[in-house]
């Protein structure tokens, strides 16, 4: 469902940069990189949202500035001034003599190449900002970046229960970055945060009842009707739970489309003022 990966969305993005001095080699490489050599190396991490948090000390902001200038620092400073060797790659004699002159040695279980260091340090980076894209620099003109494709959150592959339902809107979609469930936070580290009221509890939801409720019949299988969009799967007998009925059927819709296929393209501002109308809320 393309909707449901924010494409085409107008994006808030923060970058930050820390730079760190190293010498490294590449192990099997024929040419002048084989030998130990020095680079300054810089760090770019950017973080992507489409909302700002609107209360509290960090209004108007994506996510604090120095949380990411920290997250960034604090990676840059484990490599400072050290030698970065792939693991196995020296011999255990050279190593051992290389460690008794107390030259400072980082192992890395990867060739340390800028390609590599910038996906290993999206992947340290990710466990404590959202971040989005990584670019690491071994000079001035020659640069490597790593990103993750948007992620499809809304599919039965992330959601099988309301209960995950509920998490996905109330915990992530509705909950700013530092104050998710680490867990949670894991399962959808690349879902944004959306400031709206769309994604609170309401008030019927607090008193009385919550989505999740309706796991209790989630095993049941529901019917097709006759102008169903799931007419091949009707052929074939095949139904749906609840959950997988909404999910497969919001997925058979295009809400970012071009128009090309008119019976299934529902303009996202559309979906919107059903979700208010469902919510209660007036023109």
């Amino acid at each position: 469902m393309a909707d449901a990966v924010f494409e085409g969305e107008k994006m808030y993005s923060l970058k930050s940069t820390a730079d760190f001095d190293s010498a490294h080699f590449l192990k099997g490489y024929n040419g002048k990189c084989s030998n130990i050599h020095g680079h300054r190396w810089v760090i770019e991490a950017e973080i992507s949202g489409a909302a700002l948090q609107q209360d509290g000390e960090k209004r108007g902001m994506l996510i604090d500035f120095s949380d990411l200038k920290k997250a960034v620092k604090q990676l840059a400073d484990r490599y400072d001034h050290t030698l970065i060797i792939e693991q196995n790659s020296l011999k255990e004699n050279t190593l051992n003599a290389l460690k008794e002159e107390n030259f400072k040695i980082t192992e890395v279980p990867f060739r340390p190449t800028a390609e590599n260091f910038a996906k290993y340090f999206f992947d340290c980076l990710k466990q404590s900002v959202p971040v989005s894209c990584v670019t690491v620099y071994e000079t001035p003109q020659n640069a490597a970046s790593y990103k993750e494709e948007n992620e499809k959150f809304l599919t039965y592959e992330k959601i099988h229960t309301f209960r995950d339902l509920h998490n996905l809107f109330i915990k992530i979609l509705g909950t700013t970055y530092e104050k998710r469930d680490p867990v949670l936070a894991e399962k959808f580290s690349q879902v944004p945060y959306l400031n709206s009221s769309l994604f609170e509890l309401s008030r019927s939801e607090i008193d009385f009842i919550k989505v999740y409720a309706l796991d209790a019949d989630s095993g049941e299988k529901l019917p097709f009707c006759k102008n169903t969009v799931f007419k091949n799967e009707q052929k074939k007998g095949i139904s749906f739970t609840p959950i997988e009925y909404l999910l497969n059927f919001l997925d058979r819709y295009d809400f970012v489309g071009d128009g090309s296929d008119k019976a299934l393209v529902v303009n996202a501002a559309v979906l919107g003022k059903v979700f208010e109308k469902i919510n209660g809320y007036k023109d």
